[in-house]
Order: structure tokens, then C-alpha cells, then sequence
């Protein structure tokens, strides 16, 4: 970056500061990514990060919750509430608020 390109910079600049800082790591600009990002510009947004944040209603699996039947949502936190087999899309039946 720079008018003569004689400052370094982080890729994408880290997306947003949202997502991660640019600092100096072993000598080099690197991207130190925030809780739930991930990559070299901190782009990738993980929902757990292998410690089982799933809302323990789930298991974390490359970085994306896998919800236990009856939890829904990116970490697993919201109840999947299910009103008659109609609310399974034509793909089971509702069991005790559960789509099986």
C-alpha cells in the first residue's frame, strides 16, 4: 500500500474491524482475527470453533454447528418448534415439537 507501495499491508485489510486487526507478527502485517473469524483476511465466519459453543444443543464441526433435533440456528440456540406434520415439509412427522 502507499503511493510508492513501501508500506505493507494485510490482505483485504482484514475485511472489517469487525472481523479482525492488522498487527505485526514475526516481522510480517498479519491479520489476528477476532472470536468466530477465521483466514487470512479473518473473512470466514465460523459459529464455534471446536470448543462445543453449540448452545450445548449441538456439536461443532468445522466450524458450523450440527443442531441436536430440536434446536435450530447458526449456534444452535433456538428451539425448532414443530405445529403437525404440515411443518416438516412433507419430510416426517411431529413428534413432541420435533420434526422426525
Amino acid at each position: 500500500a502507499g503511493p510508492y507501495c513501501q508500506v505493507e499491508a494485510c490482505p483485504n485489510n482484514c475485511t472489517s474491524p469487525e472481523h479482525g486487526t492488522c498487527m505485526v507478527r514475526k516481522r510480517r502485517l498479519q491479520c489476528v482475527c477476532n472470536d468466530n473469524f477465521s483466514g487470512r483476511d479473518c473473512a470466514q465466519y465460523l459459529a464455534c470453533e471446536g470448543d462445543g459453543k453449540c448452545s450445548n444443543h449441538g456439536v461443532c464441526e468445522n466450524g458450523n454447528c450440527n443442531c441436536d433435533a430440536g434446536w435450530t440456528g447458526v449456534t444452535c440456540a433456538q428451539r425448532s418448534i414443530c405445529e403437525g406434520d404440515r411443518h416438516c415439509s412433507g419430510h416426517g412427522s411431529c413428534l413432541r415439537g420435533v420434526c422426525a
